[in-house]
């Protein structure tokens, strides 16, 4: 569908804890995640993390959907687990609720400037 939709995109298909094994190296200014993060085995977010930080450049812009709170088949990605996950490369600038629904969240999280 997405290349019926888009036929001159590059599109790939691939693990976004792995985005060198499919050539994206960036570095991008704007980032978004609708749900991605928060669909991810919690022994891989640490290498979402490590991978969306390499190929961020200093100052980007990583806009993030998630739920906060479990349901029947819901994966969760709590603002406590967010804020230590990306502390180190990343500064979060808002939070912001969406639907109560699952306490939907928005992110925006800024990239902070290299060591």
């Amino acid at each position: 569908m997405a290349k019926r939709k888009a036929p001159g995109a590059r599109l790939l298909v691939g693990d976004v804890t792995r985005l060198g094994a499919i050539d994206v190296n960036g570095p991008f200014e704007l980032m978004l995640d609708l749900g991605c993060f928060h669909s991810i085995p919690d022994d891989r977010r640490d290498a979402y993390v490590s991978e969306v930080t390499r190929v961020a450049r200093p100052g980007a812009t990583l806009l993030m959907f998630a739920f906060g709170e479990k349901g029947t088949g819901t994966p969760v990605a709590t603002e406590e687990e967010i804020r230590k996950r990306f502390t180190t490369a990343f500064e979060i600038a808002e939070v912001r609720p969406g639907a109560p629904f699952r306490k939907q969240t928005w992110y925006r999280l800024l990239r902070k400037q290299a060591d």
